[in-house]
């Protein structure tokens, strides 16, 4: 149960990256940079597409396909993808558009190395 909190709790933080970085303001370079930066004690870097994770995995940040419909963004988001929308830090003054729900998309491909990697920072 605590691994599983821990999880939602990463991949909550790893979308929050959007706040600083949405993806149609920066490329994927600033991107995994920004990732990277904010997660130094799981990912080691990136190599052209892919980010490298501190064991040496390697994922692919973006698919390649553009104007992906929100049940694609739901059900085969790429990691670029979690940064569709930005989160508002503070109080907004009316309801977010339609399909608008920062934290939503999760790349879950991810979920079966998380546990190898919370273990490698000692969690």
């Amino acid at each position: 149960m605590i691994i599983h909190n821990l999880l939602r709790l990463c991949l909550i933080l790893i979308c929050s990256v959007s706040a600083v970085a949405p993806a149609n303001a920066a490329d994927n370079d600033t991107l995994m940079d920004r990732l990277i930066s904010a997660y130094p004690e799981c990912l080691a870097g990136h190599d052209g597409n892919e980010l490298i994770w501190k064991d040496g995995t390697r994922m692919p940040f973006d698919d390649g396909r553009r104007g992906k419909e929100f049940e694609t963004l739901l059900n085969a988001p790429s990691i670029k993808d979690m940064f569709y929308a930005p989160y508002i830090h503070g109080k907004k003054a009316a309801p977010p558009d339609v399909n608008i729900d920062p934290g939503r998309v999760r790349y879950e491909q991810q979920f079966p190395i998380w546990p190898v990697h919370l273990e490698f920072i000692g969690v």
